[in-house]
């Protein structure tokens, strides 16, 4: 232990009470509900969730996209959302059973300090795989299609093995534990090196994979829900680049104002730090969908309710679904019923009046309208029209399609109104 000085470090004091720590129980603990809901929810949509809607949806995702790429984007969106659901019932168990030995052993230090870098740089090489598939769902016609294939290249050859060989060599960072304002610390050492590249590829593709995510939908005449969506993956994902920025910042001019060849930090901030930006990303990626999205998630895989109220649609989807085909089988039944009943109703009526006004004056025979079962219709004859003297014709013409009008609409031979 080397507590021959005390080091100076930026805000260490408000990082390391108990305050802190308080507000830090209570974050992770609505990120990681807000997780498993998110985590649920997408697997729930696109997995399990199997309505007549959602079918539609995919046929007609599946022939604008294509099948591989619809599968991809699935794909790394549940992989993302696992992936930080599992690490996160991981990581935070281990730091907080470790965090009371981490500052007064070494070998505890060791424990803990490379697995929270690591799954923050994996959960980031994820993010950038979720936002570029997500680019392409906007971008079916590839118009960006050289942007992102370039963000392609960059984060799967170039940032991939880098992230690999980062999480290997963070392990192998030096610890020590030293006196940080007037407490034993336990520390790690680090070049600017590795910070700054990790920063430098993290705004670079994130701004890549949101210009390939807004530019499709910006630079034509889209709609005005597909406009909000852009705006709305623009927003999150500036946040997430903004975080990182600070965050990184952060943990590189905290241990500037000290004499040690090579930039510290307390290992406990360094984590906490990481694990809040991560959460942070996490959430804000997770936003870029609408929230009626997880609100109808929400109600339909934990409540088993339909929150589509105002269209009167109560229950569960399949039982609306079940209840609609009854009625549209029970009116079918009814409308074909309908010209053998003596009585007809009003609707029908009227139905009958506008198909008799379209099919003109004496047609009604020839559309199957004037056979009675069982004593045929007068026939009328437009040459030879039967007038009593003293009257007017044109008035008889009216009162004789009055009639066969009315024997039309009592007595129908079982004609569907449609």
């Amino acid at each position: 232990m080397n507590a021959t000085a005390s080091e100076e470090y930026l805000l260490y004091h408000e990082l390391t009470s108990q305050a802190w720590s308080s507000f830090l129980y209570a974050f992770y603990s609505v990120a990681t509900a807000l997780l498993v809901m998110f985590t649920l929810s997408h697997t729930y949509s696109n997995l399990w969730r199997s309505t007549r809607l959602q079918r539609a949806r995919f046929r007609t995702m599946t022939r604008r996209l294509g099948v591989s790429t619809l599968n991809r984007y699935i794909r790394d969106v549940l992989i993302y959302f696992w992936i930080m659901l599992l690490v996160t019932i991981v990581v935070l168990p281990i730091y907080w059973t470790q965090k009371p030995e981490i500052n007064k052993s070494v070998s505890a230090c060791n424990r803990t300090w490379g697995v929270a870098p690591a799954a923050y740089m994996i959960g980031k090489l994820l993010m950038y795989r979720l936002l570029l598939a997500k680019s392409c769902i906007y971008d079916p016609m590839s118009q960006f299609k050289q942007l992102a294939t370039a963000t392609w290249w960059i984060t799967n050859i170039i940032y991939a093995p880098l992230v690999i060989y980062l999480v290997f060599s963070v392990i192998y960072w030096s610890t020590d534990i030293i006196v940080v304002e007037g407490e034993e610390t336990c520390i790690t050492e680090f070049t600017l090196g590795a910070p700054v590249v990790l920063l430098v590829f993290d705004v670079l593709i994130s701004c890549m994979c949101l210009l390939a995510l807004a530019g499709p939908t910006l630079s034509d005449g889209a709609s005005r829900e597909v406009r909000e969506a852009a705006w709305r993956n623009i927003t999150f994902g500036g946040l997430t680049i903004c975080s990182t920025i600070f965050f990184f910042i952060y943990l590189i001019t905290a241990s500037l104002g000290t004499e040690r060849q090579w930039y510290f930090a307390p290992v406990t901030i360094f984590i906490e730090v990481l694990v809040v930006d991560q959460f942070l990303n996490i959430i804000l990626v997770a936003l870029s969908w609408p929230t009626n999205y997880y609100k109808k998630m929400f109600y339909e895989l934990f409540l088993c309710v339909n929150p589509n109220k105002k269209n009167g649609t109560g229950g569960s989807e399949r039982k609306v679904s079940r209840h609609s085909a009854m009625a549209m089988k029970f009116n079918s039944r009814q409308k074909s019923h309908l010209g053998s009943r003596p009585g007809s109703q009003a609707n029908s009526r009227l139905q009958s009046r506008r198909e008799f006004a379209s099919l003109g004056p004496f047609r009604l025979q020839s559309a199957g309208y004037g056979s009675r079962p069982t004593t045929p219709a007068p026939t009328v004859s437009r040459s030879t029209p039967t007038t009593a003297p003293g009257t007017n014709s044109r008035s008889q013409l009216v009162a004789m399609e009055t009639k066969l009008f009315s024997q039309a609409t009592i007595d129908r031979p079982s004609r569907p109104v449609h």
